[in-house]
């Protein structure tokens, strides 16, 4: 969840950080992107994993909660996607990622409000 306030702060307080503090903010961010697309990645791709598991072994409590953290992840994506280069984001695989997620009923929408940004 913090990941994602971050990135949607970048947007939504841009008119109210001036000057160089922008610049400044922009910069520490896209600094931090080689840390942050991968964990990204990684979370979206083991809670998927998780909750296909999950699933098909008959606990939709635990599908549901792993559910639950992919729809986050996509959230954030969605926040990252306003700021963050089109190059990063398809190096670290996460518009792959997200294309095949809109082959699943459950992130169909979410995956498809990333790729949209």
């Amino acid at each position: 969840m913090v990941l994602r306030w971050l990135a949607e702060d970048v947007t939504v307080l841009n008119e109210d950080i001036v000057g160089d503090r922008m610049q400044i903010l922009l910069k520490g961010l896209l600094a931090r992107l080689p840390q942050v697309l991968p964990f990204l990645y990684s979370m979206l791709e083991a809670h998927f994993g998780a909750a296909v598991g999950a699933a098909n072994a008959g606990s939709p409590a635990v599908a549901r909660a792993h559910a639950n953290t992919v729809e986050a992840v996509l959230a954030a994506l969605h926040a990252h996607a306003d700021w963050a280069p089109v190059h990063m984001l398809h190096q670290y695989g996460l518009i792959d990622a997200s294309m095949f997620l809109v082959t699943s009923n459950d992130f169909r929408l979410h995956a498809i409000g990333f790729l949209r940004q």
